[in-house]
């Protein structure tokens, strides 16, 4: 039987959740800087007292949606490491569904984005180390490579891993901003830009003996991808 107290509790997190829905429909259509408080509060049909029990500012919201979408990437983050053995492919494999959840949730992503270049957020520690829950799979896999042999010896997974972040940041943020451009001018296509990518990438940190077989498989990746298209 459900007791009152649990009902309650029950409530609130739909209330919530609904909220969130609101704000999402909100801010995927107008923008993240565009919509206001005023437009969730209109979306979500309930009286702006109810919405600022919740959610006391849009930096909250944008937190919040930014979660859901850290959840959906995690989850594709376990999926495909789940079936590598060799840390450089966990590696890869991390690399490559970032880019796979940049196309398919393309809003999640610019949330994520947005709210890993701030530092002014006030994100509980909780939030923080559900957050870096991604960087830490990065860095695990960095660190299975490097005991394997498949990374060289001597690398900081912990360096090596936000370095990656960055990098995969701004060759996202290039893809987004330019993609058509560097298509049309300079015969660029998306999949030569995410395989050079990571040739580049890995080139630094594979071992001698399997660089040859991560440009193989990138290309093999990138070409399979193209014709599934």
């Amino acid at each position: 039987m459900v007791t009152t107290t649990s009902k309650r509790e029950l409530s609130k997190i739909k209330k919530r959740n609904a909220i969130i829905d609101a704000a999402e429909r909100v801010f995927f259509k107008k923008g993240m800087h565009q919509a206001t408080m005023d437009d969730v509060t209109q979306e979500a049909k309930f009286s702006k007292a109810t919405v600022y029990a919740y959610f006391n500012s849009k930096d909250e919201l944008f937190l919040a949606i930014g979660m859901r979408g850290k959840d959906i990437l995690v989850k594709m983050f376990k999926e495909a490491v789940s079936k590598r053995e060799k840390g450089v492919d966990k590696v890869r494999a991390i690399g490559l569904t970032y880019f796979e959840f940049a196309e398919k949730h393309p809003n999640y992503y610019r949330f994520i984005a947005y709210l890993m270049s701030r530092d002014d957020l006030d994100i509980s520690e909780e939030q923080e180390i559900q957050m870096l829950e991604m960087d830490k799979m990065m860095v695990e896999s960095i660190k299975i490579g490097i005991e394997d042999g498949s990374l060289k010896k001597g690398l900081d997974a912990e360096v090596i891993s936000k370095c990656f972040w960055a990098m995969g940041i701004g060759a996202l943020q290039m893809l987004f901003q330019k993609g058509k451009h560097l298509q049309e001018h300079f015969s660029i296509s998306k999949e030569a830009f995410i395989t050079t990518f990571f040739v580049l990438a890995e080139e630094s940190l594979v071992s001698q003996s399997m660089f040859s077989e991560n440009v193989r498989i990138n290309e093999q990746y990138q070409q399979a991808k193209a014709k599934g298209k």
